[in-house]
């Protein structure tokens, strides 16, 4: 029987995990001392836009990965 999944519930307001200071580990950037913390999060509107729903996932990665120049 294949089961359909109908939710899928990603925390990043610190209700189930804790994110800290820096929600992307510093590895992820070529310069170690560039961070990207909570405040940035924040006031990114794509992550606002992901967390009320109102964009996909793949829209999401897509727009960070070009944010953080990943």
């Amino acid at each position: 029987m294949k089961e359909n999944t109908k939710v899928i519930l990603f925390d990043l307001g610190g209700v189930l995990v804790e994110l800290g200071e820096h929600p992307f580990p510093s590895e992820w950037f070529s310069n170690k001392e560039e961070a990207y913390d909570l405040a940035q999060w924040f006031k990114s509107q794509i992550a606002l836009d992901f967390e009320r729903g109102n964009t996909s996932a793949a829209q999401f990665a897509s727009a960070i990965k070009e944010d953080l120049k990943l």
